[in-house]
């Protein structure tokens, strides 16, 4: 199960939600009743899952079909967001679990491209594990740089080398376009990655700086003249039974037999 956490998306990093608490003067050897999961923390939780495989499904389709070539640019956007926002521990498991998914949907889609080995699925689970926790360290301590995500990527491009894949990973995503060839010229598949893991940690970084408008509720100002109802209030207090004079009462109309 991936880790419960508190989504804040305007700062640069996330603190995870303790499950328990114990409390300071609890008895020696008393158990300690933990509270039970919260439906917002499993939600959020669920959420991260679902972002991570989605990312992976994205990475396997522009891998396995030319025409997707676009979805490289920002397939990395769920990880990053792991990376930016939670411990270094917990996005080394996100990392990993990025890495399994990516592997399972290749062997359902019958990507050639990638091996069905063991090798390769211990590598595609360690790579982005890896990266993820030091990328998170680095984060909590010099802040999301886009800059250092991308020349990271570029590590675990080297890291899956046995793979045996052509062009990289991410460089492979983007086909046989004129891109892959005019960057690739220059400095390789390595460039490639390191350009798109650029782009998508500069997406997520633009994502997180948008602040959509809160319509604030004022209160519902009515203008009202105070001398148009002055007439009015001397009428009603004019016709009042209060202020006008006593009268007697006349005697009960008899009623015929």
């Amino acid at each position: 199960m991936l880790p419960d956490v508190e989504w804040n998306l305007g700062s640069r990093s996330m603190v995870a939600s303790p499950l328990a608490a114990r409390p300071a003067f609890a008895k020696r050897g008393a158990p300690v009743a933990c509270p039970p999961k919260t439906s917002a923390a499993f939600f959020r939780g669920m959420m991260l899952a679902a972002s991570l495989t989605g990312g992976a499904i994205l990475m396997s389709l522009a891998l396995t079909s030319p025409k997707f070539w676009w979805l490289g640019w920002f397939t990395l956007v769920p990880l990053f967001l792991a990376i930016r926002l939670l411990s270094p521990a917990k996005a080394s498991i996100c990392g990993a679990f990025w890495g399994l998914a990516f592997y399972a949907t290749s062997v359902a889609m019958a990507d050639a491209r990638v091996p069905h080995t063991w090798v390769s699925l211990l590598l595609l689970v360690a790579a982005p594990g890896l990266y993820s926790l030091v990328a998170a360290e680095v984060t909590r301590r010099k802040g999301f740089h886009p800059f250092l995500l991308g020349l990271g990527w570029a590590g675990v491009e080297l890291l899956l080398t046995p793979l045996s894949l052509q062009h990289g990973l991410l460089a492979t995503t983007q086909g046989n376009s004129l891109f892959v060839h005019a960057v690739g010229n220059l400095g390789g598949y390595i460039l490639v990655a390191f350009l798109l893991a650029l782009a998508n940690a500069w997406l997520l970084s633009l994502l997180s700086s948008v602040r959509l408008p809160v319509a604030q509720q004022r209160p519902l100002v009515i203008p009202v003249r105070l001398d148009a109802l002055l007439p009015l209030v001397e009428r009603v207090y004019s016709s009042s039974r209060f202020l006008s004079p006593a009268q007697p009462r006349a005697p009960p109309a008899l009623q015929p037999a």
